[in-house]
């Protein structure tokens, strides 16, 4: 008959409490039911830094209760979890990373999982919480070397170390490299939590947020021009011409304008507009300057505020003007003189603005030839006849001061001089 020792007797005991503890203590971190895809084994470790803690007995009591009250098991929790020292930490970090994802991804087993925005809020959440603890456990320069040393591989410790971001980031740089995929179902509140991550990340993760942040969105630009650059925008049709557009659309709705992806969009659809312009395919230049003005007016914004785009002022130009062709008359002169503060040397502006205030003129002009000379000699219509005699002056000046080279301003001077001579 073989017997065992105190000490071997101690140590089963044990086990067979640590047994008992690790799906309960799993439950009260989750604060939710287990799924199929949690392994409590996976908390050893987690359970060995808790256990000396002072305040662990009254812990595990609340658990092992026969009807745990979930608020004294989280009021014992809580002030236990802050206490653990970064390895502690970072266990919790992966196990609330590995939860965000299967929040977003339910177990099939789920009878009825949650509606999408719900399951994408739960992520979110999870990933915070990821990242209040990583920003915890990497607060110690110590915690690589151990990491490595508990698993055999001492000199492995600046290669985790290098790699931590990594380990925290991919996951969501790649879910949104899928997300962004021309052919991806549209899911936003999905690829919001995401990006939240990446906007919002731990302190310590903050370099590598940002360089995934510019992949991103290098790679929406260079997808929206892979889809536009090869549509003919006379012989495609509309929708066809707006996919790419949507698109881009569809990325900034999650991700914010940014201005790799702003660029492209105004030098496509500048260059559309002008094969438009030329053949006076009105209905797509209105259409698709329209569905650019997003795009234009952070363009826009960026140049005005000397923050980048540098050396785009003229595209800028350009589509404002197109977007001045569908504007209402008493639009037009502001959009002209947008353009101007964006490029104030921008010749078709200059031009535009030329035309805008002859036109102006000659509705002065036109008020002058229509009147009656019999009444020209009352004095409220002679008084009329003079003003609008010098509004016509006025608006040739502006027309000559914004393009002195407008071919048309001869013929406007020649009609001021004829009007001149006929009032009385």
């Amino acid at each position: 008959m073989t017997t065992t020792s105190p000490s071997e007797r101690g140590a089963s005991r044990r086990g067979r409490l640590d047994a008992a503890l690790l799906p309960l203590l799993l439950e009260a971190i989750k604060q939710e039911a287990r799924s199929p895809r949690d392994r409590p084994e996976r908390l050893e470790d987690l359970l060995d830094l808790l256990q000396p803690l002072p305040g662990f007995l009254p812990l595990a009591r609340a658990l092992l209760d026969n009807t745990p009250d979930p608020a004294r098991v989280q009021s014992a929790l809580e002030p236990l979890l802050d206490a653990l020292p970064p390895r502690g930490h970072h266990h919790l970090a992966l196990l609330h990373l590995r939860w965000g994802f299967e929040a977003l991804d339910p177990a099939p087993a789920l009878a009825t999982p949650p509606p999408p925005a719900q399951r994408a809020r739960r992520a979110a959440e999870r990933w915070t919480r990821a990242h209040h603890h990583l920003a915890r456990s990497l607060a110690s320069p110590d915690l690589f070397v151990e990491l490595t040393h508990a698993a055999g591989a001492p000199d492995q410790a600046a290669a985790l170390q290098a790699r931590a971001p990594d380990l925290f980031l991919d996951p969501h740089g790649h879910a949104l490299l899928a997300a962004f995929a021309p052919d991806a179902p549209a899911e936003p509140s999905r690829a919001e939590a995401h990006w939240a991550i990446l906007l919002h990340p731990a302190p310590p993760l903050a370099p590598a947020a940002a360089r995934w942040r510019q992949r991103l969105v290098e790679h929406a630009a260079r997808t929206f021009t892979h889809l536009a650059s090869p549509l003919d925008p006379l012989q495609s049709d509309l929708d066809a011409l707006r996919q790419p557009l949507w698109y881009a659309q569809r990325f900034t709705h999650v991700a914010g304008m940014a201005e790799p992806l702003t660029v492209a969009v105004i030098e496509q659809v500048v260059a559309w507009g002008w094969t438009l312009y030329k053949t006076r395919t009105e209905d797509k230049l209105r259409e698709l300057t329209h569905a650019a003005r997003p795009f234009s007016n952070h363009l826009e914004s960026l140049l005005l505020r000397n923050e980048g785009a540098f050396g785009r002022q003229a595209l800028c130009a350009d589509l404002l003007l197109f977007v001045a062709d569908f504007a209402p008359r008493d639009e037009q002169e502001r959009i002209f003189q947008r353009t101007l503060r964006i490029c104030p040397g921008h010749r078709n502006s200059r031009l535009m603005l030329s035309y805008h205030h002859l036109q102006t003129a000659n509705l002065h002009l036109n008020r002058l030839d229509a009147y009656d000379p019999i009444r020209a000699f009352t004095p409220g219509v002679q008084a009329d006849l003079r003003q609008a005699l010098q509004d016509a002056q006025d608006a040739i000046q502006r027309a000559r001061d914004a393009f002195p080279e407008n071919e048309r301003l001869p013929d406007y001077d020649r009609r001021l001089r004829q009007a001149q001579e006929k009032l009385p």
